[in-house]
């Protein structure tokens, strides 16, 4: 199934990562790939690290990986550089973070790492 789907549509890439005993699917097309090589390498390496580290399953462990300073630990880099490529990331919109709260008072957290949602959210809101 997977190889029709990569032949019907060329620039689609499946990449499986095992890491932690888990398969990690990623869809990513070149010219994103690109893009986000074109930003910085480091750019596209923390990308990738928030894609293997999101789990739909277990959002508060995928909360605690996407931290500064877990991110900075994995990846060998200091707090600084991995807030300064998040912030290049947020900028260029691959990566958005909202934080709130309910009128109940419970806390509301979502990251969203789709661009074509974040350009969407980002519309809406202006």
């Amino acid at each position: 199934m997977l190889s029709n789907i990569a032949d019907t549509v060329p620039e689609l890439h499946f990449h499986v990562k095992r890491h932690a005993n888990k398969w990690v699917n990623n869809f990513m097309t070149d010219s994103d790939r690109r893009a986000l090589m074109n930003l910085s390498m480091s750019a596209y390496i923390l990308y990738e690290y928030y894609l293997q580290k999101y789990d739909e399953r277990d959002l508060r462990q995928t909360f605690a990986d996407m931290e500064d300073t877990r991110a900075a630990g994995i990846l060998g880099w200091t707090e600084r550089r991995v807030a300064d490529v998040r912030r290049a990331l947020v900028k260029n919109n691959w990566f958005y973070e909202v934080r709130g709260r309910m009128n109940d008072g419970r806390k509301i957290h979502t990251i969203y790492l789709d661009r074509a949602r974040i350009l969407e959210i980002k519309e809406e809101i202006a």
